[in-house]
């Protein structure tokens, strides 16, 4: 599993001229989320939970434009490898590939390994949890892959 890294809102900001960071911590959720992968619903709860996040903390309109561009941007024939879908993984999986038990504890020791900055303990805790909750319900091989990033707010 390559570390985990992140530059926030990529391509957009992390907050505003007061509060430069307001948002950050839903940009970097979703940037977990990108890069553990999963199943194509899994990446579809992502950017409504990067959404919902931002309409927290920021007002839903602004919520909005930032689901948009994610979803936008999922769309667009060029992607920035180090920022699609599932690349955290090494072993050249197929992009929407279900997470596996032995797939979430590779996650978590890289996570607990070297913790990301700008997400509480308490958002990483309900992060993995939700992984862990989604490998066990797998074992269908992921014809019933449910959304793994739902319940999770930092």
């Amino acid at each position: 599993m390559k570390p985990f890294s992140t530059n926030g809102c990529t391509g957009f900001p992390d907050g505003t001229l007061n509060h430069p960071e307001l948002w950050r911590h839903c940009c970097i959720l979703h940037d977990l989320a990108f890069w553990a992968g999963g199943c194509e619903r899994d990446r579809d709860r992502a950017d409504l939970d990067l959404r919902d996040c931002v309409s927290n903390v920021a007002g839903a309109p602004l919520g909005f434009v930032l689901y948009v561009g994610v979803r936008i941007g999922s769309w667009s024939p060029i992607k920035i490898k180090s920022e699609r879908w599932n690349h955290g993984w090494q072993d050249g999986r197929a992009e929407h590939t279900p997470l596996s038990a032995q797939d979430v504890e590779t996650i978590s020791r890289a996570l607990l390994d070297a913790p990301p900055s700008g997400v509480s303990p308490d958002a990483l805790d309900a992060f993995l949890a939700r992984l862990r909750s989604l490998a066990r319900n797998q074992g269908d091989g992921g014809r019933n892959c449910s959304a793994m990033h739902s319940e999770i707010r930092p």
